[in-house]
């Protein structure tokens, strides 16, 4: 005769069954219960629904979900029964959850080592897009300086300014602009960079926890699974596209650095090798006001843009030291 395991049977008994709900046994003694409201019969108690957890995801040690019990036969042994799914099995589902755990843990961790390998890229080209851009901020300073001698020498007057002022100023703020969000996001960056470590490094514990234990997850380490795997599928779909971006943007900006060093490697021999104001003029040809440090990468085609920009940023030096 099979016996039926009540550890948790007990639990359920001392509550009350719903109105209209009965207990009965069958002719091998196991217990059932009827609903004479429906007029069905269940192997379920309705009572578990309340004491019982609803999936292997909330068990604790050796807890079977809803509808799963553990069943006792002389000749066969122990095997379980689903009655939601109206099945029976030899295999012990705990561990078969067990090993699907494991499966999903290891595929959980590749996927976040992948996530953080992905940020770790894009917080360097973040990095490398502001260290360029400060070269370029110092290149504009020189260069401007260079330039503004050399007009201050030849025309005595301010007169002669080649560009307008105001003009300049409002090119300076926008640069000024677009260097703090560079640092902003730069930091942003890092400490999404952290947090990532910080749950392949959960992940990482948890995998080792569940090496050396032979019991399911507890619920607080299940939810943390499932929670840093909606965080990971997230970073992938919004940070690989943002990634590819940035190096892309990050390969723009160095071509058009190492353009602005030859242009003004041109403009110095033009300023250099000319004595009159008019001469100076023809630098306008390599002039643009165009900006070189958006952050999706919008760059102007003219490499001649830096050399203005050089004489701009003079300006806000000069306004600094007021």
């Amino acid at each position: 005769m099979p016996w039926v395991s009540g550890g948790k049977r007990r639990e359920s008994s001392e509550l009350p069954l719903p109105a209209g709900w009965e207990e009965a046994r069958d002719y091998d003694g196991r217990v059932f219960f009827i609903d004479h409201n429906t007029r069905q019969t269940s192997w379920i108690d309705p009572r578990d629904r309340i004491t019982k957890p609803l999936t292997f995801a909330d068990c604790v040690g050796d807890e079977l979900p809803l509808g799963w019990e553990e069943v006792y036969d002389q000749q066969v042994g122990v095997y379980y029964i689903d009655h939601i799914n109206k099945t029976t099995q030899i295999e012990n589902p705990r561990t078969q959850w067990r090993q699907e755990q494991e499966r999903m843990l290891k595929e959980y961790l590749v996927v976040a080592q992948e996530a953080l390998k992905a940020k770790k890229e894009m917080y360097l080209v973040k990095q490398q897009r502001l260290e360029l851009a400060q070269q370029e901020m110092l290149l504009f300073h020189e260069l401007s300086e260079d330039n503004r001698s050399i007009t201050s020498t030849l025309s005595g007057s301010s007169s002669n300014a080649k560009y307008d002022p105001d003009q300049i100023k409002v090119e300076i703020a926008c640069r000024r602009e677009r260097l703090s969000r560079l640092k902003q996001e730069l930091a942003q960056v890092k400490q999404e960079l952290q947090y990532k470590e910080m749950g392949v490094e959960t992940l990482q514990e948890i995998d080792r926890k569940m090496s050396c234990s032979q019991t399911n997850y507890k619920l607080d380490e299940a939810q943390a699974i499932f929670n840093e795997l909606r965080s990971i599928k997230k970073a992938i779909s919004t940070g690989e596209k943002e990634r590819q971006d940035l190096i892309q943007s990050l390969a723009k900006l160095t071509m058009n650095f190492q353009s602005s060093l030859s242009i003004s490697d041109s403009a110095s021999e033009v300023a250099n090798s000319t004595g009159t104001v008019g001469d100076l003029c023809n630098l306008q040809q390599y002039c643009d006001t165009g900006c070189q440090t958006d952050i999706m990468g919008e760059y102007g085609s003219q490499d001649s843009s830096h050399l203005v920009d050089k004489v701009k940023l003079n300006w806000q030096y000069e306004e600094a030291k007021k």
